[in-house]
């Protein structure tokens, strides 16, 4: 179910089925990342810092926020201490997480950030050429995943994933997503002490398989220090790069399109709200707002 009334999509699920990381979703607001940044290499790195969290710690559910902090620190080498991990998740339930069914990536990322103040967050697409870029860089990617009981005996048996699909899941997770060598990225978990690999490998060709097989979200997130990078000489907004990107490879605009150009009133704005493909009134309906949109649906895959 969408709401026009908030800045972030709602999907009731059935909480059987899901728990941790309720959706692979994001914001029409959420910054993105694209072609053309000049992103200077990681300040440091999870191989430097090697910092690991046990998410029960604090919450059974607490994935989203784990991963996101996991993320922070593999950037800076903070650690942040038991008292801020509570005080974090506590400040997650007071905007929307639920223990017993869990919460949103992206809002945890955005929740890290506001916390710390001073990194920026973008939205990668996970397999994307930006994806694999900020790897290399060092970077680490807040991401998740569609489990169940045979993901998990696939990887606790070697430390490696080595199948591509898995049948119905049963669960989502954050976790976050750093670069282990050439073949081999590594899913750093939020189960340190609990789990035999809390961390653990899968090849760069796996996750194409693995997204293709809805095994992977689509969506990923990774922090920037401020000051760190430069933005791409382009007219679209940080929020919708990547899709602008897109629409303009797939013919649905041109690169001589006014962005902002108004190309509906609030009554179209009203149906799109009604229809799901909007999740956010602002009055009416610009060129730039209908891609991230179509974007976010799908529609420019």
């Amino acid at each position: 179910m969408l709401s026009c009334m908030r800045s972030h999509t709602i999907y009731i699920m059935h909480k059987d089925n899901y728990y941790g990381a309720l959706e692979d979703t994001y914001s029409l607001n959420d910054w993105q990342l694209a072609g053309g940044f000049d992103l200077k290499p990681a300040y440091k790195t999870f191989k430097e810092s090697n910092i690991q969290y046990n998410q029960n710690d604090v919450s059974t559910v607490g994935c989203t926020l784990f991963a996101s902090m996991g993320a922070y620190s593999d950037l800076t080498s903070y650690e942040f201490p038991m008292e801020d991990r509570k005080k974090l998740w506590k400040m997650a339930l007071n905007r929307g997480a639920k223990e017993g069914w869990g919460w949103y990536i992206h809002q945890a990322v955005d929740l890290v950030r506001m916390y710390m103040e001073n990194v920026s967050s973008f939205r990668v697409e996970v397999g994307s050429d930006e994806f694999f870029d900020v790897l290399d860089k060092g970077y680490s990617v807040v991401g998740g995943y569609r489990g169940n009981k045979l993901y998990n005996e696939d990887f606790l048996e070697d430390g490696v994933l080595d199948e591509l699909a898995f049948g119905e899941s049963t669960y989502g997770h954050a976790i976050r997503i750093s670069k282990d060598d050439d073949t081999y990225s590594i899913i750093i978990d939020n189960y340190k002490g609990i789990h035999k690999y809390n961390v653990y490998k899968v090849s760069k060709e796996h996750f194409f398989g693995l997204i293709e097989n809805g095994v992977f979200f689509r969506s990923g997130f990774v922090f920037l220090l401020k000051d760190t990078f430069s933005l791409p000489k382009q007219k679209a907004p940080l929020w919708a790069l990547k899709s602008v990107e897109k629409a303009i490879k797939k013919g649905v605009i041109s690169e001589k399109d006014d962005l902002h150009e108004v190309i509906a009133d609030n009554v179209v704005e009203k149906m799109l709200c009604k229809s799901g493909l909007f999740n956010k009134k602002e009055g009416n309906v610009t060129r730039v707002r209908l891609v991230v949109a179509l974007d976010r649906n799908g529609a420019l895959d």
